[in-house]
């Protein structure tokens, strides 16, 4: 059973989705997957503590070939971001985002191919690593 803790919505994806929880851990669902809802009449207690969302902090190293740099701003656009320079060509961007959203994240990310490169997020990293692991299993040249 989920008990639901909020709504959200990804703008980039334009869906809707509830931040739940179960004895375990908070999770994210799409509404648009939901097949059945049952209305608990029951009070259980929701700490201030699981209706906080989880934030991490996303750092990568930009090489500005392509406008990847603006490329990346924009992309990011709605999120609170830092960027330093590093030399004449590559940038540290520094993205902060809830966790729950870590996966889209990733996604965004590898959407750039070699002009990122992640400095930091383990998170993201893990996410990515199993994504292109999963690629490369599919075989294609």
């Amino acid at each position: 059973m989920l008990k639901p803790l909020r709504l959200e919505y990804s703008e980039k994806d334009d869906k809707f989705r509830v931040v739940c929880e179960n004895d375990t851990r908070v999770i994210s669902v799409n509404l648009g997957r939901l097949s059945a809802l049952e209305i608990y009449t029951g009070t259980p207690p929701v700490s201030a503590e699981a209706l906080a969302p989880k934030q991490d902090t996303l750092t990568l190293e930009i090489y500005d070939e392509r406008n990847a740099l603006e490329r990346v701003m924009l992309h990011f656009a709605h999120f609170e971001k830092t960027a330093e320079r590093i030399d004449k060509f590559r940038y540290l961007v520094k993205i902060k985002y809830e966790m729950v959203d870590a996966t889209e994240k990733a996604i965004r990310v590898l959407s750039f191919g070699c002009l990122v490169k992640i400095i930091d997020s383990d998170n993201i990293k893990r996410i990515v690593l199993e994504k292109l692991k999963k690629q490369k299993k599919c075989g294609l040249k």
